[in-house]
């Protein structure tokens, strides 16, 4: 089910991707034909300079410390300056003026009573709020995406790890089988050069022999050993005797 919601949230945040849908998506957080800047709050307290403000516009969210407000208490009242000095709980806007230079000086002013307000600055806040809240969309939309592809990786893991260990182990294998038929090949080269290395030993010896016994003998014998010896006054045994 959270799968299920993560792949919803991320197809309907692919709508805000190109600048003109931005745009678009724009509108359906603030109307640009309302004037945010004017609105009525009630007065809760009142403390010297210190006025506060109690008003159901949420949008005072937005404005910050400093930010110009000006306040009339009733039409036919002067209107006064003030600055907002903080926000409270989103309710509650304590601003610092002058209240005596809105009212006349007869007048008491008692609590709850309606303010009229007007904020120059407040539809400019609301639309930078806006821009910062389509952006977090998209970051969070970013974010989904990384946890999708985070789940799919955990969801698959225990499956993934078995496909891994199966493949690995079938080249394991095949390494194996390679090797066998390697060495084999091996101890079959080896045997083979053995037997060719005894067969052509044995031939060499056998040209060997062939060639003494083809060899010619170039001395021209004009007479025999004894007459040889004995003309080159070399030491030599008596004459053998004829016929033996």
């Amino acid at each position: 089910m959270w799968q299920l919601l993560l792949v919803i949230h991320a197809s309907i945040l692919t709508e805000l991707k190109t600048p003109d849908i931005i745009q678009e998506k724009l509108k359906d957080f603030y109307d640009p034909n309302i004037d945010y800047s004017k609105f009525f709050a009630r007065m809760t307290d009142y403390s010297g300079n210190i006025l506060k403000l109690e008003t159901n516009n949420s949008n005072i969210k937005f404005l910050a410390t400093g930010d110009q407000v000006f306040l009339a208490f009733r039409k036919k009242y002067k209107e006064c300056s003030g600055i907002v000095r903080n926000i409270e709980d989103d309710r509650y806007l304590v601003i610092f003026t002058n209240v005596r230079d809105c009212l006349p000086k007869d007048i008491y002013l008692r609590r709850g009573t309606i303010t009229r307000l007007s904020v120059p600055i407040m539809f400019r806040r609301i639309q930078e709020a806006a821009h910062n809240h389509i952006l977090l969309l998209k970051n969070k939309d970013d974010y989904y995406h990384q946890l999708n592809s985070v789940n799919d990786f955990l969801w698959n893991y225990e499956q993934e790890k078995i496909l891994l260990s199966n493949n690995y182990d079938a080249q394991i294998m095949r390494l194996r089988q390679e090797k066998e038929r390697a060495i084999k090949d091996l101890i079959t080269q080896r045997n083979d050069n053995i037997s060719l290395q005894k067969e052509l030993k044995f031939k060499i010896d056998q040209i060997e022999k062939d060639v003494l016994n083809t060899r010619a003998d170039t001395r021209e014998l004009d007479m025999d050993r004894w007459n040889l010896d004995h003309d080159n006054r070399s030491v030599f045994e008596l004459r053998p005797k004829e016929g033996i």
